[in-house]
């Protein structure tokens, strides 16, 4: 049985932290709400990510206490980067103590957390993190298609753990739609000899999860619905369950004088019953035309 969750065991105590903590106050205001940074919702725990990496953690086990990685942090990167520490999570007070100090504070160092998290992360999430901007905590805009979850776990007892990196919801239709991104250079769109591409194999774990564990995985993105709505006064709907979820692989970062192995890698996916969209540059994901061209290919 799926383990699947989006469940927060305390919205008021987490809406309080995101409105009074001074440096998620920041977070909110300048990356949140313009769309730079997407806030997630897990098993009684809140993430924020960052440029395809991990800004900070809220668990509800901590009353939900801003808790970011050592890795990203003044004075211990410098000891993550030369292996003398593990990389973990901290609260103010455990980095604190670590780098005696109490002057400093995460709101004081905001500016080099961020720049440090630009110095990493994978080309593939690089690409997907362009998708920040169509979270419904965007003030700056409001779209149809909007952006449910990243990275999302899918994971029983046991088994492989699976991540599908994009979730959307189409506000309109009440549809769910899981896209796996890949760039046309990765390896897992191509056959190794007799063997299926690895994309293939993901693709079909995500399809059997999907159908089997509908109904769980659609109630728990209600939750996620519901607490987007609390955050930012919104109306988006519940999903519904007329229709199944779509999925599809997204191809990024190419050029057009690779069409021909674009369109071989399409027709593989075709052939192995799934559906694909070739986009190459994701800033283009600012237009909703772009994201009804994606939704209507994996239709």
């Amino acid at each position: 049985m799926s383990n699947f969750t989006r469940k927060i065991g305390d919205m008021e105590a987490l809406q309080k932290q995101l409105t009074t903590d001074g440096f998620l106050q920041a977070i909110n205001r300048e990356l949140i709400q313009t769309g730079r940074a997407f806030l997630a919702f897990r098993n009684d725990e809140a993430t924020i990510y960052y440029n395809g990496n991990q800004l900070c953690n809220l668990p509800g086990s901590n009353g939900y206490e801003a808790m970011v990685y050592n890795h990203y942090l003044p004075i211990t990167r410098s000891r993550t980067l030369s292996s003398q520490q593990k990389k973990k999570p901290y609260t103010i007070g455990q980095w604190r103590k670590d780098i005696e100090s109490e002057k400093l504070s995460f709101q004081s160092v905001f500016k080099e957390i961020l720049d440090n998290l630009e110095k990493e992360g994978s080309p593939e999430s690089l690409q997907a993190s362009r998708f920040y901007q169509l979270s419904p905590l965007n003030k700056q805009t409001a779209h149809e298609i909007v952006l449910l979850d990243i990275e999302a776990a899918f994971s029983s007892t046991g088994k492989k753990t699976d991540r599908i990196d994009l979730v959307f919801y189409h506000s309109i239709d009440r549809r769910l739609m899981f896209v796996e991104v890949k760039r046309l250079s990765d390896d897992r769109l191509y056959s190794k000899g007799a063997k299926s591409a690895e994309v293939i194999n993901q693709l079909r774990r995500y399809k059997k999860r999907l159908k089997t564990e509908v109904q769980q995985i659609t109630n728990q993105y209600n939750n996620t619905i519901d607490y987007y709505n609390t955050l930012s006064r919104g109306k988006l709907p519940h999903v519904s369950l007329e229709f199944p979820p779509l999925l599809g692989l997204l191809l990024v970062e190419y050029n057009q004088s690779e069409k021909k192995q674009i369109n071989e890698v399409k027709e593989m996916i075709t052939r192995n019953g799934f559906k694909s969209y070739a986009i190459g540059d994701t800033s283009h994901v600012k237009e909703d035309s772009t994201m009804r061209a994606i939704y209507n290919a994996l239709k």
